[in-house]
């Protein structure tokens, strides 16, 4: 069976060379909330986040349904490469 990080049949899951390899993500869009479930939610997954991978970046997108993207991470990665607006200190 080969080693579900990497996929590599030489080694193991416990022994795999890449298991602290930062290169992971995810994208979960969740519909049909209430406005208290989604702050709710919102809450616990920074919460979780914090405890779990504190070194590793986040960002939640929400909002009415309606207006969410379907291409979440195409959003994030858009949004990263815009250069950023600095104000005038003048």
């Amino acid at each position: 069976m080969p080693c579900p990080i990497c996929n590599d049949s030489t080694h193991t899951e416990r022994n795999c060379p890449d298991r602290d390899k930062r290169d992971r993500a995810m994208a979960v869009r969740v519909d049909g909330l209430t406005y208290h479930e989604q702050v709710r939610l919102s809450d616990s997954i920074q919460r979780a986040k914090r405890r779990i991978a504190p070194a590793g970046r986040g960002t939640i997108v929400q909002g009415p349904q309606a207006q969410l993207p379907f291409e979440p991470v195409k959003q994030i990665e858009d949004q990263r490469k815009r250069p950023s607006r600095k104000k005038d200190s003048s």
